[in-house]
């Protein structure tokens, strides 16, 4: 997501130097807290004029009712009508404790884990889903 980032500030760069006004981004807030800052940081020294506001939610923000101008989203989108585009991929990670593991069975594929309980922060089931397709 980094590079994507840089890629697109230096697609900024090369713009109009009239570019203003507020830009809001909706991310999760992994990504709005850990990968964002350094990225609108560099991107404000860049296009200074513009405003970047961002807001950390893990639930999708609708982008035709101009809740955001910006998603950027760890699944795929849903919504008709919607400009996407693949940025990056980003490695998860699942742990487990060793007596769940010796519960419930080693998990060998993604599917595996279907069969285990899940402790998550995010309420949605994006990754489940992601693991029956």
């Amino acid at each position: 997501m980094r590079e994507a980032a840089a890629r697109l500030a230096l697609a900024v760069a090369g713009q109009d130097a009239g570019l203003e006004g507020t830009v809001r981004v909706t991310a999760s807030r992994l990504i709005a807290v850990h990968v964002l800052p350094d990225i609108i940081a560099g991107l404000r020294h860049l296009q200074p004029r513009i405003q970047i506001e961002i807001v950390p939610l893990d639930t999708t923000e609708h982008l035709l009712f101009r809740e955001a101008d910006i998603a950027l989203r760890m699944d795929r989108p849903t919504q008709a009508d919607v400009i996407t585009r693949h940025l990056t991929d980003l490695e998860v990670g699942f742990y487990a404790a060793p007596a769940n593991l010796d519960r419930r069975g080693r998990p060998m594929q993604a599917e595996d884990l279907l069969d285990h309980d899940i402790a998550s922060f995010d309420r949605r089931d994006t990754y489940l889903r992601g693991f029956a397709e």
